[in-house]
Parts: structure tokens; C-alpha cells; sequence
């Protein structure tokens, strides 16, 4: 990410490693509630808050079921706030929970129309 400050304000680069973004969302989240609990196995993922506070959970395929999440394991997690921007790869399962009220963009490299299964859910 490249920053460039002056008296107007800031500019905020981002440089996605999925250059075909095919379709981008804006998504708003009221506090207190959670959107994911899922993976999608046919594209990847980009988040950029726009606005709020947030905490972004990652599942890493293999190592970690719905189940030991709710026996209180760690899970890998970010805080996230206004300017951030988080990558999610393809089959990463992933939820996100929101402190505060909460805006995003989200950029997709395949249209979710396309896609044969969209999203996965956890069991």
C-alpha cells in the first residue's frame, strides 16, 4: 500500500496480487454482527473499509474446523479500520465481526453470478 498525504487529505494505493477484479460490492454491516463463516473456492477476495471498526477471523484450510472455534480456540485475527484493505485467497474460510457499524468495498476476480457454488458454508 503507498500513502500520500498533504494538506487536502490522503490517498491510499492498493496493489492487489489478482489483477481481474470482475465485480465489487459495497457492503454495510451493523454493529454486533458477523458476515462470513465461509469460503469461496472460485475467486478471491478483496475488502477495503471504508468506514468503522472490525475484526476479520481466518480458518486456514486444514487446520482449524467451525467446531474448535466454538470451544474457544485462537484463531488468527485482524483488527480492521478505515483505510485497511485485507486480501482473501480462494478456499480460505473466513468470517467478519463488527465493532462498530461498518462499510466496505468488496472486489471479486469472477462475478458471483458465473461461479457453479459461490460460497461454501461451514458446517
Amino acid at each position: 500500500m503507498t500513502t500520500v498525504t498533504d494538506k487536502r487529505g490522503l490517498i491510499l494505493t492498493y496493489f492487489p496480487e489478482e489483477m481481474n477484479i470482475a465485480e465489487f460490492n459495497l457492503v454495510i454491516t451493523r454493529a454486533g454482527e458477523a458476515r462470513g463463516f465461509h469460503k469461496h473456492d472460485e475467486f478471491d477476495e478483496y475488502s477495503l473499509f471504508v468506514e468503522g471498526i472490525g475484526v476479520y477471523e481466518e480458518y486456514l484450510p486444514g487446520l482449524f474446523t467451525f467446531e474448535e472455534r466454538e470451544e474457544g480456540k485462537q484463531y488468527p485475527h485482524i483488527h480492521m479500520t478505515e483505510g485497511m484493505c485485507i486480501h482473501i485467497p480462494k478456499g480460505c474460510y473466513h468470517t467478519f465481526y463488527a465493532v462498530t457499524d461498518v462499510k466496505m468495498v468488496v472486489f471479486l476476480t469472477k462475478r458471483w453470478q458465473d461461479c457453479d457454488k459461490p460460497i461454501v458454508r461451514m458446517n
